[in-house]
């Protein structure tokens, strides 16, 4: 008999989609534009760990600043997003938009990594 997963519409199995929504509620603590916004416009560069495409030759394109929790920033540095750490708050660079944030490739995939 073969052993088969059940995956869902996002290409999750149930608990894997029930992780990622509890990472985008308790890991994904607030929208963070302006503070990022401010910095750049106030001689403070923020520097993102950015994938950068050679067969594009460009970086991915952040869209939405979150500050995120500790934990989530250690995960989503495993997956290579765009990350990073600014006067003690951790930052998480989002680069899709216009989906809800539980499809997200990079919550997705520390999803799969955390529930095999």
């Amino acid at each position: 008999m073969e052993n088969t997963i059940n995956l869902n519409w996002n290409g999750l199995t149930e608990k894997q989609q029930e992780f990622t929504e509890r990472i985008v509620n308790n890991e994904v603590l607030h929208l963070c534009n302006e503070l990022v916004e401010y910095a750049s416009e106030n001689n403070n560069y923020i520097e993102f760990d950015n994938y950068y495409d050679e067969e594009d030759d460009t970086y991915c394109e952040i869209f939405q600043y979150f500050i995120i929790t500790d934990w989530l920033y250690e995960q989503l540095a495993k997956v290579g997003a765009c990350i990073t750490e600014f006067k003690g708050f951790y930052i998480w660079g989002r680069c899709d938009f216009g989906q809800s944030m539980d499809m997200n490739s990079e919550l997705k995939q520390v999803a799969k990594n955390i529930i095999k």
